[in-house]
């Protein structure tokens, strides 16, 4: 009898076990409800929904400014589009040209003629025709100062007709004519027989006399600005610049008073530094 009611006692201690037990685990399961509500709320709604990864830092603020900014670039490019500098002369429209420039761009042709004079053939003139390009920079000061950073480089083609081998009433041959043209501010000058005449391959690679090949290319001098020309002056030599500034982007035309290597047209093109 005794042993009976231990176990019956037993079994009412279990019971009262297992439903502390079973309250126990609703109560967690309750908390986790509880729990994974507010989880939800704050993480999904609040703080990754709507306030910081929807429309203040992801969307409108930060990601629509960065994306305005690349277009400030392209609209930058403009002043490089300037950079893909015209091959017609510039239209010129003054402005201040005192601080230094870098070219972002040059389309220069050559045509007319080379000025022979002086060479004792037995012409004056002959064909020129190429395309030359400019690097570098161009600084002027506000004391009327220049300093010409720059680089000419390109090719040339003289086309001498036959009576340019006539000398003094001897008849010469191209591959003899070619070294004494180098004088006019070529790199080098090859002539080779073409016809009657000469086809004479001349290269420009020099520093200075911004876009006009010459044999005493100013580096440094002094300059004018008068109406709508840049004039640059270094001993016996001028050189014009029919010019435009716009904003930090300025656009200039080559010209040689004495254009002994032909007439250059085009333009190069600056930025401000």
């Amino acid at each position: 009898m005794i042993r009976q009611r231990q176990l019956v006692a037993l079994g009412v201690s279990m019971l009262s076990i297992t439903t502390l037990l079973a309250g126990c685990s609703d109560t967690s399961g309750d908390d986790a409800a509880t729990g994974g509500t507010a989880a939800t709320a704050t993480g999904g709604a609040a703080t990754g929904g709507a306030a910081t990864g929807g429309t203040t830092t992801g969307g409108t603020t930060t990601g629509g400014t960065t994306t305005t900014g690349g277009a400030t670039t392209t609209g930058g490019a403009t002043g490089t589009g300037g950079g893909e500098a015209s091959c017609e002369d510039v239209v010129a429209c003054a402005g201040d040209v005192v601080g230094t420039w870098n070219v972002t761009g040059s389309c220069l042709g050559v045509t007319n003629q080379v000025n022979m004079t002086g060479f004792g053939l037995g012409c004056t003139a002959a064909p020129v025709s190429g395309t030359l390009q400019v690097t570098g920079s161009w600084t002027f000061n506000a004391d009327g100062t220049f300093t010409d950073a720059t680089t000419t480089s390109g090719t040339e083609e003289i086309a001498l007709p036959a009576q340019c081998l006539n000398v003094s009433g001897t008849v010469t041959t191209c591959d003899r004519v070619g070294s004494p043209l180098s004088s006019l501010g070529y790199t080098s000058v090859t002539c080779t027989a073409a016809g009657d005449g000469c086809s004479c391959p001349a290269t420009v690679q020099q520093t200075g006399g911004l876009g006009i090949a010459s044999f005493t290319a100013p580096t440094s001098g002094t300059y004018t600005v008068e109406g709508n020309a840049i004039t640059i002056v270094k001993g016996q030599q001028t050189n014009q610049y029919p010019y435009c500034v716009s904003g930090t982007t300025m656009t200039i035309t080559p010209r040689s008073e004495a254009a002994v290597t032909g007439t250059v047209t085009g333009t190069v093109v600056f930025q401000k530094q």
